[in-house]
């Protein structure tokens, strides 16, 4: 019974201490107390001061909770708003409360708004404030948080969601999730991290920092993400060591960036140490890949880019494997205002000389993110690399060039000798012109314009230039002279060819591979039935001038039409198809003189693969015509001996044995050569 007694003393005494706790829960933790409290924590911590619209209202028992109503967090000295609410409830055990820094279980916010500066301003605590204080948990819900961009302009990341654990005046982890809405990019975000704030919001250590987002960057589709191995963020500038971002966007495959350090010293400026981006990008013409590495590379505020020496390697891997890849590197530096670059771009010889400047302010649209002025010379550029430059434009939307270009000699095949002219590249729009150089060994002013969606169109003028440098280098071309003309044309690099017209005229020029007034002169000596081959092969017919022009019409076909005037007659030449014409239908007319009238004779003629002109001449009709005016040409040994010395030529020049020569006739004398 004694124990029994000391038991139920126990329990007495016992029952007796938590009557008097739970009485103290109810009697002395009232909303007025709990008011009074925070806001002096918040006063000696962080000095800043809490308004609350209504009282908050307190639940001791089973488990102490607090419910804050909307309120206001301004700063003491100068009552400016750092933070809003719309609702907090503190979660903690019932008797933490006795203790001089409770420990608060949980933290839950609801429409929670800051601007990122008003929060960093907030004063550091006062000497005499509580030194420790713990969270074990803060939810954030639907909140708000608004800043200024890495150039300045205001952003804002909205549906705030996350959490933060062991938070405490040394710092916390968590991470936070919502919307991102900026000038240049909207879409998803998510921040994560290790904060250290021990010395206060203006000096902020993140270890492990890693930010992702997925949405719109300039109207594209961007998904990212980047990480360091620490960053500490204050009012005068951000250091990240070992950064890196890995991301791709509609025209970009995978993007990586990395550095050794870099620094942001302030707005639109950084240095980075050990510094290498990575391009990659994959079209049906080929999968390139870009690589730019410096040991060093600054961005000053006025928008120069520095770097002592760069590297830019460039691969294009064709889709068919039989296709060799095209590969280059370029060396170079950017000195003051000076940029210099040489090397070779996909196997293309480049020189530059010219300024680079990185665009200070992205939130205006007008300025590109990358302008570069300055002299620009291509050398050699291989039929390959052509063959897949079709979705160039669309990644050059972000860079700015004015300044000059040439062409070295040579560069390009058929492509006009020493072009040289302006340059501009504005807003994915490429513009050439004035431009000079020269083509088929004559001057060459051209003008020409790419946009954005692939669309070109092209306005060119020759004169003076030679009409058989069109033609490849064997046999005999259909046309010579001096030529003289005029080109407008517009197409889609995706699309093909659009709208052609082209005119000119080439003068004191002949004809390749037809000698007409000499076959009109034989068919009205010899008359012979079929065409003499004299009149063919290597002969000309001079004229003096030739009046063309070339047309693609609405359904793709191309139309030659031209008009030929010579010594004693005259000539119109007609062909279409789906591509050039290579064989054309000619009606010339021959002036009459006093032994023949007017004679028409029609042909056609085929430009061969080597350039060489095949005619066929309508001789029946025309030796019918002759015949009809002039009747049979009268017996004579002249005209039999012409005619037998012809057709043995024509049979023997048949012969392919070109180390052989025709024998002299019988009735030649030993020194005359009539062939």
């Amino acid at each position: 019974m004694r124990i029994l007694r000391v038991v139920l003393t126990v329990v007495a005494f016992v029952g007796v201490i938590a009557l008097v706790l739970v009485g103290a829960l109810y009697g002395l933790v009232t909303p007025e107390r709990v008011q009074n409290r925070l806001t002096l924590a918040l006063e000696e911590n962080l000095g800043l001061s809490l308004r609350l619209s209504a009282p908050p209202s307190v639940h001791p028992l089973p488990d102490f909770r607090v419910t804050l109503p909307a309120a206001e967090v301004v700063r003491t000295d100068s009552a400016a708003l750092v933070a809003r609410w719309d609702s907090a409830v503190l979660e903690l055990n019932p008797f933490a409360v006795f203790t001089p820094s409770p420990r608060v279980r949980r933290l839950t916010i609801e429409g929670f708004v800051t601007d990122l500066d008003a929060l960093a301003d907030a004063s550091r605590p006062s000497e005499g404030g509580a030194p420790e204080w713990n969270i074990d948990e803060v939810r954030l819900n639907a909140g708000r948080i608004g800043f200024a961009d890495a150039e300045g302009a205001p952003a804002l990341i909205t549906d705030l969601s996350g959490v933060l654990v062991d938070a405490s005046e040394a710092g916390a982890r968590g991470s936070l999730s919502g919307t991102l809405a900026s000038n240049p990019a909207q879409g998803a975000v998510t921040l994560e991290g290790a904060l250290d704030w021990s010395k206060g919001l203006r000096t902020l250590s993140v270890e492990s920092p890693r930010a992702s987002f997925d949405g719109l960057i300039e109207k594209r589709q961007t998904k990212g993400t980047a990480w360091a191995a620490r960053a500490l963020l204050r009012p005068e500038g951000a250091t990240f060591a070992a950064p890196r971002l890995e991301g791709e966007t509609e025209t970009i495959k995978h993007l990586s960036v990395s550095a050794e350090s870099l620094v942001l010293p302030g707005r639109a400026t950084y240095v980075a140490r050990t510094f290498s981006a990575k391009v990659d990008l994959e079209r049906r013409e080929g999968a390139l890949t870009l690589q730019l590495e410096a040991p060093a590379l600054e961005k000053q505020a006025d928008g120069r880019l520095l770097t002592e020496r760069f590297t830019l390697a460039s691969r294009l891997v064709p889709p068919s494997a039989e296709s060799a890849p095209l590969e280059g590197r370029l060396s170079g530096a950017v000195e003051a205002d000076h940029l210099s670059a040489a090397g070779l771009f996909l196997g293309m010889p480049v020189t530059f000389q010219g300024a680079l400047l990185v665009a200070s302010n992205s939130a205006d649209a007008h300025v590109p993110a990358l302008a570069v002025t300055g002299d620009l010379t291509l050398g050699k550029i291989s039929a390959a690399l052509l063959e897949r430059v079709r979705w160039v434009p669309e990644l050059l939307a972000d860079v700015r060039y004015e300044g000059t270009f040439r062409l070295s000699e040579g560069a390009l095949k058929g492509f006009p000798k020493g072009l040289a002219g302006n340059l501009l590249l504005e807003d994915g729009a490429l513009s050439v012109g004035p431009a000079r150089g020269e083509w088929l060994g004559g001057a060459l002013d051209l003008a020409a314009r790419l946009d954005t969606d692939g669309t070109w169109d092209l306005a060119a003028r020759v004169r003076d230039a030679n009409a058989e440098l069109g033609f490849p280098a064997e046999g005999s071309p259909l046309v010579t002279g001096r030529l003289h003309g005029e080109l407008s044309a517009a197409g889609n690099l995706k699309e093909g060819l659009s709208r052609l017209a082209a005119e000119g005229r080439v003068i004191q020029g002949a004809l390749g591979g037809v000698d007409l007034p000499k076959a009109r002169a034989i068919l009205l000596e010899d008359q012979p039935e079929a065409v003499p081959g004299e009149v063919l092969g290597q002969a000309r017919t001079p004229f003096d001038e030739l009046a063309w022009r070339l047309v693609r019409e609405a359904d793709g076909t191309l139309r030659v039409a031209a008009h030929m005037k010579a010594p004693g007659l005259e000539g119109r030449f007609s062909g279409d198809g789906t591509a050039l014409p290579a064989s054309l239908h000619a009606v010339f007319l021959f002036d009459a003189d006093a032994k023949l009238s007017a004679l028409p004779m029609a042909a056609d003629v085929t430009v061969e693969p080597n350039g060489s002109a095949r005619w066929s001449l309508d001789w029946t009709n025309a030796l019918e015509r002759v015949r009809g005016e002039t009747g049979d040409v009268p017996f004579s040994f002249e005209h039999l001996k012409r005619n037998v010395e012809r057709s043995v030529r024509d049979f023997w020049n048949g012969i392919e044995w070109p180390d052989w020569s025709l024998p002299e006739m019988p009735w030649d004398k030993p020194a005359e050569d009539t062939l």
